[in-house]
């Protein structure tokens, strides 16, 4: 995750910048989740299955500086959904996108094997952060505060267009703290099973956090829900 940070902030995200995540429930998660707030990055969890209306809502809601993404997932074809509400992004150099429609957007990364037009390559990023910038994640863990800003999560809508709810550092941590403790993880080693969407506020503070906290195995079944999937690993794992 600190090799992920530095690389981030040799892109120039700062502390306190909006990153955006809108891929599926994948191992990168999980890195990206830490790298965002070792650099001091307010990491901010969007839908995979949203379309790009919906991208573009997320996007200029919070101000999202730099987007990490993955090339597909089922149906889905994320960079065209991105160059559809962004189009300069095909003509732009990486790092560079200057957009009316989404001003704020400055990056896309795409974790794929594949170069996509005016975006960055995951493992380029996080290859790309030199001894200077490791240094700089380091020094910055004295000074982000409990009470900063640390996750973005959007409620469904149901009432309305989606708010963004804005977690602190204290708020993720001790949540996950307490809700482990009341599940009993720090008396054995559990292994966790998520099936659950990590984009969503409950999988990605309580079923992550907590085993995290505590020292426990987290199982994801699948990218997507699948609830076979789900049982067969419950089985295996135990």
């Amino acid at each position: 995750s600190d090799r992920l940070a530095a690389g981030l902030l040799q892109l120039g995200l700062e502390p306190g910048d909006r990153l955006g995540l809108w891929i599926p429930n994948i191992a990168e998660w999980f890195i990206v989740n830490f790298a965002a707030a070792r650099a001091g990055l307010i990491l901010v969890n969007i839908n995979p299955a949203n379309q790009s209306a919906e991208l573009k809502y997320c996007l200029n809601k919070v101000g999202i500086k730099a987007l990490i993404t993955v090339d597909k997932f089922k149906t889905q074809r994320y960079p065209e959904l991105i160059s559809a509400i962004v189009p300069e992004m095909t003509s732009a150099q990486p790092g560079d996108i200057r957009s009316d429609h989404v001003p704020s957007l400055k990056s896309v990364i795409v974790i794929s094997e594949d170069q996509f037009p005016g975006s960055f390559k995951y493992d380029d990023v996080m290859a790309s952060g030199t001894e200077e910038y490791l240094q700089k994640v380091r020094l910055l863990q004295n000074k982000i505060q409990p009470d900063e800003g640390c996750n973005i999560y959007f409620t469904s809508g149901t009432t309305g267009s989606p708010k963004a709810a804005l977690l602190s550092h204290h708020n993720s941590v001790n949540n996950a703290y307490y809700t482990g403790k009341r599940l009993g993880l720090h008396l054995k080693d559990h292994k966790l099973c998520i099936p659950l969407p990590l984009f969503h506020a409950f999988a990605g503070t309580v079923a992550v956090l907590a085993g995290f906290y505590f020292g426990s195995t987290s199982v994801v079944p699948a990218a997507g829900y699948n609830a076979d999937l789900a049982v067969q690993a419950i089985k295996k794992e135990k």
